[in-house]
């Protein structure tokens, strides 16, 4: 994969990657909500557990609340699971694969 795509995909990452932009949940709200199904609390959590974030960082566990999330239509998920195979968190590396999730989000 050529220079240029990388640098796309690492533009693309940086700009859809965003901290989720709700920091007053506290951890246990975000998982009680996470837990019943909301699906944006899935992706933040996720997004803790891939940023170890007032948790230890587990990219298996962010992977499991991003796919929870995308499962709603989730598009921060959808970004977030992108950046996991752009940079090989949790998933063997693949820049096909991290380019399919930025585009379907």
């Amino acid at each position: 994969m050529g220079d240029c795509v990388r640098i796309g995909l690492f533009a693309i990452s940086v700009l859809l990657s965003a901290e989720p932009q709700n920091r007053s949940d506290t951890l246990e709200n975000l998982r009680r909500a996470a837990e019943n199904g909301d699906a944006k609390a899935q992706s933040d959590l996720g997004w803790r557990y891939h940023t170890a974030a007032g948790v230890p960082k587990d990219f298996g566990e962010a992977l499991k609340w991003y796919r929870k999330a995308v499962e709603q239509g989730e598009a921060s998920a959808l970004n977030r699971i992108g950046v996991c195979y752009e940079k090989g968190e949790g998933v063997d590396q693949d820049f096909t694969q991290a380019l399919q999730w930025f585009l379907a989000s």
